[in-house]
C-alpha cells in the first residue's frame, strides 16, 4: 500500500519517508491510541490530529522519536491527563496545540515549555493550569 498517495500524508521526494500526517481533514475521523501510529514516525516534521477522538487517551510521551518535528496539534482530540514533559525534548518544535473543550488535559508545570526554543505559536485553550505555579519563569 502507498501512503504516501494519500490526501493526508506527504512524503519526502527523495527518501519517500512520511513527513507530514495531516488527519485534521473532515473526512478522516480517526480514533483509539495513536502512540502505534507515532512509533515509527522518526522522519515526520508535521503533525495534525485535530477535532478527532482518541477516547480520552492520554498524551503520547514523545521521547526522541520525533526530533525533526516542527508542527504538532493535538487540539479538540479528546485526549486527557497531564501533559508529558517529554513534549520539551521536541526542541525544533515551531507550533504547539493542545487546546481543549472540557479542561481533561492538566499541566501541573510548565517547565518543559522553557526548551522550546523555536516556538512561536503555543494554544493551550482549557487546558487546567490550576496547579502550575511557575507559570511566569517558564514563560521567560
Amino acid at each position: 500500500m502507498d501512503y504516501c498517495k494519500w490526501s493526508c500524508i506527504q512524503c519526502h521526494y527523495e527518501t519517500n519517508y512520511v513527513v507530514v500526517l495531516n488527519f485534521s481533514v473532515p473526512s478522516v475521523r480517526l480514533g483509539g491510541n495513536i502512540i502505534p501510529l507515532l512509533s515509527e514516525s522518526q522522519h515526520l516534521n508535521y503533525l495534525d490530529l485535530n477535532y478527532n477522538d482518541f477516547d480520552l487517551s492520554t498524551i503520547p510521551i514523545f521521547s526522541g522519536s520525533l526530533r525533526r518535528l516542527k508542527h504538532l496539534d493535538l487540539s479538540y482530540s479528546n485526549l486527557s491527563g497531564p501533559i508529558p514533559h517529554h513534549i520539551g525534548n521536541l526542541s525544533q518544535l515551531q507550533f504547539l496545540s493542545l487546546g481543549t473543550y472540557q479542561g481533561f488535559i492538566t499541566c501541573t508545570n510548565l517547565d518543559w515549555l522553557s526548551r522550546l526554543y523555536s516556538l512561536s505559536y503555543l494554544d493551550l485553550a482549557f487546558v487546567d493550569l490550576t496547579e502550575v505555579a511557575d507559570w511566569l519563569q517558564a514563560m521567560s
